[in-house]
């Protein structure tokens, strides 16, 4: 791994501190790669915070009354993208815990709004995220190769790294680790 990244993680107390300072007025983000959990776990998240959960991808479901596949599907990438921003803007003035879609990190306004908040990135390794998923239900993987579905993995991966205030390594973690991490930083 470029050691850039790893510099990233490696902080000290205080700057953890510094960043963990509001977290419990600040709408936290979870961001990662298709499989991260990161529906399963911002769940626990908000439980654990006691805040709302709102997960992106169900939020425009039901907006569109159709699942993203039949989205991008029948209205293509570009629509569902809009749809995001959308669902986005619905959360503007609203605290709790969001879990994003693996693209949203990719649309330079979404990011703008979301670095507004806490974002956490939930990282798993490739092989652990496809085992985790139906690749069949997913758009952006459904139709590509081993080594298409590698390249995008490692774009988003670096976006993620470069924009999230925390990186959760949770390829082998439970939930209680995860959330044990959480607990840490909101203690602070």
């Amino acid at each position: 791994m470029n050691e850039k990244y790893l510099k990233k993680v490696i902080l000290t107390t205080q700057q953890i501190q510094k960043k963990f300072n509001n977290l419990k007025n600040q709408t936290i983000f979870l961001t990662g790669f298709s499989g991260a959990g990161k529906s399963y776990i911002g769940e626990k998240i908000a439980e654990y915070l006691d805040k709302p959960f709102y997960d992106l991808d169900r939020m425009i479901e039901e907006d569109c009354n159709e699942n993203i596949k039949n989205i991008f599907k029948n209205k293509g990438e570009n629509i569902f993208r809009n749809y995001e921003k959308k669902m986005l803007f619905k959360l503007k003035n609203k605290e709790g815990v969001v879990a994003l879609g693996g693209g949203t990190l990719m649309d330079s306004d979404n990011l703008k709004y979301i670095k507004k908040g806490f974002v956490i990135y939930l990282y798993s390794d490739l092989a652990t995220t496809l085992s985790r998923i139906n690749i069949s239900s997913r758009p952006i993987l459904v139709d590509k190769t081993e080594s298409e579905i590698e390249k995008i993995f490692n774009i988003r991966k670096y976006i993620y790294f470069d924009n999230s205030d925390i990186i959760i390594e949770n390829t082998n973690k439970s939930i209680d680790n995860i959330i044990n991490e959480v607990s840490v930083f909101r203690n602070l």
